[in-house]
């Protein structure tokens, strides 16, 4: 019903946006970025004040009950990519884990050789690229970013130098793994991602625009028996 369809789209809203802000204020870095992710469904927002307009224009109608109606899939698309995500990160763990590290000074390459003051008084530090997959979790974060196809080069080719858990980085040691990993996570997120809410959307625009057109066609035939049997009364 049209009250059950208006609580599902602002239950939906309300939740995804908690999720935004509690991401974006527990971490930071690459969570907070990461968490931004969630903020693509905020567009939802406007459903809100469309529903108003939309009683005066049939076609802005149609595309309000699309978005209403897509809210549910959409949620359990979202599901399904959070696993995707999941499974991809595991993966990125087991070819990565513990490699993406480097001293901060760049003359140092072994890690046991990472300790003192370099050449500004400095304390040397070794420290992990951000993002990274050294755990599930961070690799999760990772693979959110990567979601998002935004700015993801410079993250593919710092994975291509990766060297192992006790070295820096040296160029393109890692290059045929770490590229066919990130090319694939990218093609299988907005495989995920964009296809198949595009599908949501579409097959629910011609469930809802065949709807409007036979209630059309139900008027006109309604309004064509009236005008009938008015021309018989007389």
């Amino acid at each position: 019903s049209g009250s059950e369809s208006k609580f599902s789209i602002n239950f939906f809203i309300v939740v995804t946006s908690d999720l935004d802000m509690l991401l974006s204020a527990v971490l930071g870095g690459s969570g907070a970025q990461a968490a931004g992710v969630l903020g693509i469904f905020r567009i939802f927002r406007v459903l809100r004040p469309l529903r108003i307009a939309a009683e005066q224009f049939p076609g802005l109608m149609v595309l309000v009950k699309t978005a209403t109606l897509s809210a549910g899939p959409l949620t359990n698309t979202l599901v399904m990519v959070l696993g995707v995500l999941c499974v991809l990160s595991i993966v990125g763990v087991q070819i990565f884990a513990g490699k993406m590290g480097s001293c901060s000074d760049t003359s140092v390459w072994v890690r046991m050789e990472c300790h003192g003051l370099d050449d500004d008084g400095l304390q040397r530090q070794w420290v992990s690229y951000d993002p990274n997959f050294d755990n599930l979790w961070q690799g999760f974060l990772a693979q959110m970013m990567l979601s998002s196809q935004d700015d993801w080069p410079p993250h593919m080719f710092a994975a291509t130098d990766v060297t192992g858990p006790v070295t820096g980085r040296f160029q393109n040691n890692y290059i045929v793994l770490a590229t066919v990993f990130y090319i694939f996570s990218l093609l299988i997120t907005g495989a995920v991602l964009v296809n198949t809410v595009v599908g949501i959307f579409v097959e629910n625009y011609e469930l809802v625009q065949k709807e409007c057109e036979e209630a059309q066609e139900r008027v006109a035939l309604t309004a064509s028996m009236k005008n009938t049997q008015a021309k018989q009364d007389m």
